[in-house]
């Protein structure tokens, strides 16, 4: 599983990386559920192996519900493997979006959104880089030269030197997912 920090525009997102595969991260997460929806959403995936995408639907449904009632617009971008991006509107106050928003994903996105991005992502708990990296070179951001080295390089230095823009579509697409996009 990869658990990101969140960033401010211009920065890079460095993951936590825990390697799991998504088996064992919905077993082991399943039992942090902290509201009935995330109960039934993760018992359902518990009994079919997966969680369907209407769940997670549902998860940022609620999500950005929450976060509209406390008074914090967010825009989505759905990216092409069904996960969204989060662009929040300019937030006067970026401590109270993040104390607000931290408490809308408990119990909606926190834990189903962390799977759902894993099962889709890196189901089977391979290293954060190669995944990416695999990624953007079948996405045709990069071309077979880039390495895991260089990428390891580009998280740390907030991508300023890497050969592709990370707000390409296809960029986001496959770092948006592992928590290492910049935001």
């Amino acid at each position: 599983m990869v658990l990101a920090g969140c960033g401010t525009s211009g920065q890079a997102v460095q993951p936590t990386q825990v390697n799991r595969t998504f088996a064992e991260a919905l077993q082991t997460e399943s039992e942090h559920a902290s509201s009935d929806f995330e109960r039934e959403v993760l018992g359902r995936a518990l009994e079919s192996g997966e969680i369907v995408a209407a769940d997670y639907e549902e998860a940022v449904s609620r999500y950005l519900a929450c976060a509209a009632e406390a008074g914090h617009l967010i825009d989505t971008v759905r990216l092409p493997n069904g996960i969204y991006q989060w662009l929040p509107r300019g937030d006067s106050d970026p401590q109270a979006y993040m104390d607000d928003t931290y408490v809308c994903a408990q119990g909606t996105t926190m834990i189903i959104e962390a799977l759902y991005k894993l099962q889709i992502t890196n189901p089977d708990g391979r290293d954060i880089a190669e995944v990416a990296l695999e990624c953007l070179t079948e996405a045709g951001v990069t071309d077979g030269s880039y390495t895991v080295a260089q990428f390891n390089d580009d998280v740390v230095d907030g991508f300023d030197r890497a050969p592709f823009d990370v707000a390409d579509e296809g960029a986001a697409a496959c770092l948006v997912p592992l928590g290492v996009a910049v935001g």
